[in-house]
């Protein structure tokens, strides 16, 4: 046990060390924009610099937009952006009551998302990719185990390393605990006797504080949980706890990344330079401005002191003074201040450009009116210049998904009937008793970007149902509409556009729907040959009394 301690705090500090080792990478320009993302030993440190300089407002602002901006497009608040579906895509089967448990149980995950602090957290760490390049949560349920936690981890307090297909597998983590929250957590017998001692006295149990570790990675016991989760005291290096988890409880976002690299790259760093020229800028207009509204002024040095700056002030000044060599001079402003404002707007322009701000207003800056078709398309062109960001964020949410139906079965959200059976898979131990695993849905993005991608095959669909609607009015020939399952694309579209299923009917009850339509259309055309029928009868009958 001593062995595994030992390798699961090497692997824990090895990941830190990485994590150390990539922050250098991005403080020197976060502490220019948004310096309350660093550690509080960088922020205290950074406090002692007597040079330290101003943050970059500008840049800061849009930092906030772009990351508003991602959480908009790819998971927006209060509409719903994602679904489950079956991996048989190419079924043709109109038999839609699996398609129907999928919808209900993605609504069902929804609203606990929903209800849930996800959004809060989510952004956080959204901010955090957009700073540094790199985010990330944990996803857990609340102590009640009611409701879903996310849990924010800070940027630079973790770190991690991806299997062999590219996705984080590893995650350590340090943050600090009270010894009161420690025995809160995981019981009086986890604390270490220097926490022990601390949790005695009452001035420190409920102040001072202990770093902790957090290592997750693949359970190595062969047959177990999919991972297991070790804290330990940061000091010492003993286990303080062990949990076990079926998913990975992690989601690590990425703003950008090229290649095999775990961490990503923000759009900060490439506007580093830019930013830094913005500030000196910025203090050098700040002193022009200062003597524009102030010039200095030049006195005799036996008038030092009787200068009246105030405005509207009045200075008395003596005759001798008056056309006299040593008269009191202004000198005139320095500087030219439109030079400066110019250099200061070409430098928000780099900013907005390099974190996509200028692609992010939904309505053109030109003064004219723009047609619905047209504000579409605009809104497209500017959606998709978070693609690159919204395809990485499929691959890096997944884990979250598969988290939570997790927590669901086990805190009981979701009903085992509410699962379809294509997602059950049963097997036998090595013991021989019979047990049952979840197979994973295959998860589908309907955010405004997924809705923007999935415009395009909608405006096909549209287009081609309304040449065809034209000819078969223009040929008279129904066929022409005979090729198109009407109530098939009104589903797809509702569900595209993320409906909930509580508003459409299950199979079922649109399959009883229809035999009805059919069976009424059946007894109308019958009824219409029945009265045709009796109307001939009639008519010859009347005939035949003629006749005779």
């Amino acid at each position: 046990m001593e062995e595994d301690a030992k390798r699961f705090r090497a692997i824990c500090q090895s990941l830190l060390q990485e994590a150390d080792r990539d922050k250098e990478k991005w403080r020197s320009v976060v502490e220019l924009v948004m310096p309350e993302l660093l550690p509080p030993a960088d922020l205290h440190e950074q406090d002692k610099d007597s040079d330290r300089r101003r943050t970059c407002g500008h840049a800061h602002n849009n930092c906030f937009k772009l990351a508003g901006a991602i959480q908009t497009y790819i998971h927006p608040m209060g509409r719903k952006w994602f679904k489950f579906g079956s991996y048989k895509t190419d079924s043709t089967s109109k038999d839609l009551a699996e398609e129907d448990l999928y919808t209900a149980l993605g609504d069902k995950l929804f609203a606990e998302l929903e209800r849930s602090n996800f959004h809060t957290t989510s952004f956080s760490a959204e901010l955090d990719s957009v700073c540094t390049g790199t985010g990330a949560f944990f996803i857990g349920l609340h102590h009640r185990g009611s409701m879903f936690l996310f849990v924010h981890i800070p940027v630079g307090s973790f770190g991690f390393d991806l299997d062999a297909a590219g996705d984080p597998n590893k995650f350590a983590r340090r943050f600090n605990y009270t010894t009161d929250q420690v025995a809160e957590a995981w019981g009086e017998e986890a604390l270490t006797d220097d926490m022990r001692a601390s949790y005695m006295r009452d001035t420190d149990r409920y102040i001072r504080q202990f770093e902790i570790w957090h290592l997750t990675l693949p359970n190595p016991a062969k047959g177990g949980d999919g991972f297991i989760g070790i804290y330990m005291d940061g000091h010492g290096g003993k286990v303080l706890h062990r949990e076990f988890y079926d998913q990975f409880p992690f989601v690590v976002r990425r703003f950008r990344k090229f290649g095999n690299q775990k961490f990503g790259n923000s759009p900060l760093k490439g506007i580093e330079d830019t930013i830094k020229d913005n500030l000196i800028d910025k203090e050098c207009r700040k002193l022009m401005h200062q003597r524009a509204s102030l010039p200095s002024v030049i006195t005799p040095a036996d008038m030092a002191g009787e200068i009246d700056l105030r405005p509207g002030g009045k200075t008395i000044v003596y005759d001798e003074y008056i056309d006299r060599p040593n008269a009191i001079r202004e000198f005139a402003p320095v500087g030219n201040w439109a030079i400066g404002l110019d250099g200061e707007r070409k430098d928000e322009e780099e900013m907005d450009a390099a974190l996509h701000v200028d692609f992010l207003q939904v309505v053109s800056s030109q003064e004219r009116y723009m047609s619905a078709t047209e504000v579409n398309q605009r809104v497209s062109e500017k959606i998709m210049t978070l693609a690159e960001c919204f395809t990485l964020a499929q691959q890096e949410y997944r884990p979250m998904f598969n988290r939570m139906l997790s927590l669901a079965l086990e805190a009981g959200m979701v009903d085992d009937n509410m699962l379809p059976a294509e997602m059950k898979r049963t097997w036998k131990d090595k013991n021989g008793v019979q047990r049952t695993s979840l197979e994973l849905p295959r998860i589908v993005y309907c955010g405004m970007m997924a809705q923007m991608l999935e415009r395009v095959q909608s405006t096909a669909i549209w287009d081609i149902l309304g040449r065809s609607k034209q000819m078969a009015i223009e040929t008279q020939n129904p066929e022409w509409l005979m090729s198109f399952d009407a109530t098939a694309i009104a589903r797809t579209e509702a569900q595209n556009a993320g409906v909930p299923q509580k508003y459409l009917r299950d199979s079922a009850e649109v399959l009883d729907m229809m035999q009805q339509l059919q069976q009424a259309q059946g007894e109308q055309r019958q009824a219409a040959v029945n009265a045709e029928n009796a109307e001939a009868m009639r008519a010859q009958a009347q005939a035949q009394d003629l006749l005779s």
